[in-house]
């Protein structure tokens, strides 16, 4: 098993009260899915996985109704599980579970949630699935004030930013453009993320302007996504 999975998987386990699938016989060999290695694949994935890893530690501590956290990573849990031992060859668990698309769905709920964490939870495992398809519901968190009152912090237009990028949602380059220069840090830092992996170099002077930014953390991610979008002639050393 590749190491970003098994992380993810202990990480959910260690705060999980899901039992342990019923054990199987040994499947016969079945054809691999395309979307399955497609999802596994981009979890791998060097930025990737630390955008999970920071959407699950958003998750665990910042939620505002625990009982609805704890039911999205067992829920999450159970779909990483699953997704295990289809990569160790048994696709009749994940064809029993419903597929990767019965995992999206799930986040589509996710991001119209009144927690604020789990909508950003659910917007990075969607662009992990790269289902273009659900770019119009992202794009909402983009501009929906519903919750502007009640979240101090908005991380959750950030990650929605990311995610559109990583699903190569073309169309909202413009909007994520706009949102280099908002006030809000994270979405600075979520629109630089999601112009890097459209790799939108047409952007590149935008961004590396981020370099000079008052938050560490949008610095940082400026550089990479300007190395994303192969502008490294951009990049302060």
């Amino acid at each position: 098993m590749r190491v970003s999975i098994l992380l993810i998987v202990l990480l959910f386990s260690a705060c999980s009260r899901t039992p342990e699938p019923a054990a199987r016989p040994e499947p016969s060999p079945v054809p691999r899915s395309a979307d399955a290695d497609q999802f596994i694949k981009r979890m791998n994935e060097p930025g990737v996985a630390n955008l999970q890893q920071s959407a699950l530690k958003t998750l665990s501590t910042d939620f505002s109704d625990f009982k609805k956290s704890d039911t999205v990573m067992n829920q999450t849990s159970w779909f990483l599980r699953v997704l295990s031992r289809y990569e160790n060859g048994d696709r009749i668990a994940l064809d029993e579970y419903g597929g990767i698309a019965k995992f999206t769905d799930k986040c589509a709920v996710w991001i119209k949630d009144d927690d604020q964490s789990i909508r950003a939870f659910g917007a990075v495992m969607i662009g992990v699935s790269g289902d273009k398809s659900f770019a119009p519901q992202l794009a909402e968190l983009l501009t929906n004030s519903k919750y502007a009152e009640k979240d101090k912090v908005k991380y959750d237009r950030g990650r929605a930013a990311i995610a559109l990028g990583m699903i190569g949602a073309e169309d909202y380059k413009p909007q994520l453009a706009k949102m280099l220069t908002s006030s809000e840090y994270n979405d600075r830092q979520g629109a630089a993320l999601g112009l890097g992996f459209l790799k939108a170099k047409e952007y590149a002077k935008e961004v590396a302007r981020l370099q000079d930014d008052k938050e560490p953390n949008v610095r940082d991610d400026a550089r990479g996504a300007l190395k994303l979008m192969g502008a490294d002639e951009l990049i302060r050393k």
